[in-house]
């Protein structure tokens, strides 16, 4: 009311482009395909025929090796995005991913709602501590970072580039953690297959391996080819230590 009677101008229009960019800044922060802070790789080549398979949130005791048997049997590989509080609990199952010719990325250490919000040295040790439990297992240091939810921010962003990751995201999201029922999550994945697409689905469910499963066969029936994800992006998944 004050600045409206002393300039005439409207308390909105005082506030609309605080407003504005706080909606930009939330939209960027939520959105990993926005680029807002941190350059993350979300699809490959559009003009070829084919997707990456990639699987957050492992390993699962029970979970992940079904993934593994169903991924055999149609001799496909893809990538398992770890979070390292799940890692000592299973280093069989981390060591059967390696041993398949399956990628790991790192997926943060505790995975917490407040990941973003860490500080950039918090990140750091996290991303830092995962890579030491997958290297233990596997005997390879893992340079795929997918941040969790998908939500990046500054600090994440400084982190990264500090450690030299390779930011990635995805071009179709399964949503496999809602209660929608394994048809309705498969056509809402193939239904997006154009060509370049990373998929990001959770070998934390059961019905996952029943969605993979029609996707596989879809993708045969389609002649759409399903490549590893370095091969897609043409970046190295690994790297040697000094």
């Amino acid at each position: 009311m004050a600045l409206h009677f002393y300039t005439g101008i409207s308390w909105v229009w005082a506030v609309l482009p605080l407003f504005l960019f706080g909606a930009m800044v939330a939209y960027g922060s939520a959105n990993i395909n926005s680029q807002f802070f941190i350059k993350t790789l979300c699809h490959g080549d559009k003009s070829k025929k084919q997707i990456a398979l990639t699987f957050d949130d492992g390993p699962h005791a029970e979970f992940t090796p079904k993934i593994l048997d169903t991924l055999k049997k149609h001799g496909v590989k893809a990538t398992f995005f770890l979070i390292g509080k799940n890692i000592p609990e299973n280093p069989r199952v981390v060591k059967s991913i390696e041993s398949d010719g399956h990628l790991i990325g790192n997926h943060s250490f505790s995975h917490a709602n407040t990941f973003a919000f860490k500080s950039v040295k918090i990140v750091k040790d996290e991303l830092k501590h995962t890579n030491l439990l997958i290297e233990g297992i596997t005997g390879k240091n893992p340079m795929f970072f997918r941040p969790p939810f998908g939500v990046t921010s500054p600090r994440i962003a400084q982190a990264v580039s500090k450690l030299g990751f390779k930011t990635i995201g995805w071009s179709i999201r399964s949503l496999d953690t809602t209660d929608d029922s394994a048809d309705k999550i498969t056509e809402r994945v193939t239904s997006q297959i154009k060509g370049g697409e990373i998929i990001l689905l959770h070998d934390t469910f059961l019905k996952t391996n029943t969605v993979l499963e029609n996707i596989l066969i879809y993708c045969k029936n389609q002649n759409v080819e399903i490549v590893p994800l370095d091969k897609m992006l043409a970046e190295k998944a690994y790297v040697k230590k000094n």
